[in-house]
């Protein structure tokens, strides 16, 4: 299951419309999560948890700190049954409990 179908269904049971637009110019919104991942930057791999999930991005709380712009994969599973989801992406924003990451639109 890709995670774009994986996050709608969640949507469906959250009773989330799929056209919501959240608030700070998201146009997707995010789904609450936790789930742990390995999260791989400059040849090193460490493991974090993805706290909220869309298909453009996610927030993973990280005790690592990156800069805005530093390249990053993320490999999570979605269902137990499937492999695990392997994404691309960039850091868009940092704080002290994590960052934001924006997904490579073409592994989506």
């Amino acid at each position: 299951m890709g995670i774009k179908k994986w996050l709608v269904n969640v949507g469906r049971l959250l009773g989330v419309k799929p056209d919501f637009a959240m608030l700070h110019d998201r146009s997707d919104i995010r789904n609450q999560c936790l789930i742990a991942s390995e999260f791989s930057y400059f040849g090193n791999v460490d493991s974090a948890l993805i706290r909220n999930l869309n298909g453009s991005g996610a927030f993973v709380e990280t005790r690592k700190r990156f800069s805005v712009g530093e390249v990053v994969r993320l490999k999570f599973p979605l269902h137990y049954l499937d492999p695990p989801v392997e994404l691309t992406g960039v850091i868009a924003w940092t704080g002290s409990d994590g960052v934001g990451v924006k997904f490579n639109p073409d592994d989506c």
